[in-house]
């Protein structure tokens, strides 16, 4: 990289700036990948969620019709007032339990929709992967490269795979 002279030529410079953007632009999209995956996975999560919250609703629904339907029986004079009170008892318990229960339901629905959040800068990534030669992608990622003697380049980022975030403030997306 360096010549006997001790320059520094352009070519060997942006040879080491693409190196350095293209392997943190592999590990972000990695990183990116396996959070859609995951997503993935939350999705059916989230369609058992829904099918639990539709059941203990329909739960709910019977077991206020069926309040409704004892008391109409203890009225009418079908049910005595300690068969009435034990039967309501039991569904006022049921019904306790599944509006708890749907409660927490929400609860997880909510929390699973804030983890979900759109990728950052994928295809600008991707485009940089791509490239074989120093573009304006590629400028947009470096933050900042400086050359040092003994060691020749160092290269900074204006993102990483820990926080890919930066890509939306740092490289204009």
């Amino acid at each position: 990289m360096v010549c006997s002279d001790g320059e520094l030529y352009l070519d060997d410079l942006n040879a080491v700036v693409l190196a350095a953007v293209k392997t943190e632009a592999g590990k972000v999209l990695d990183v990116q990948r396996k959070q859609k995956e995951t997503g993935r996975h939350s999705y059916s999560d989230r369609d058992s969620l829904f099918a639990d919250l539709k059941r203990l609703t329909t739960q709910i629904n019977f077991l206020e019709r069926r309040m409704v339907e004892l008391y109409e029986d203890f009225t009418d004079g079908k049910l005595d007032k300690d068969g009435f009170l034990t039967a309501i008892a039991g569904c006022a318990a049921e019904l306790s339990d599944a509006k708890t229960r749907t409660v927490e339901l929400n609860t997880r629905l909510d929390c699973s929709a804030e983890k979900a959040k759109p990728s950052c800068g994928e295809p600008l990534l991707q485009c940089v992967l791509d490239t074989d030669n120093i573009t304006d992608e590629v400028l947009s990622l470096a933050d900042c490269v400086m050359v040092y003697a003994p060691e020749p380049v160092e290269v900074r980022l204006a993102f990483n795979d820990t926080n890919p975030e930066l890509l939306s403030t740092e490289a204009g997306f």
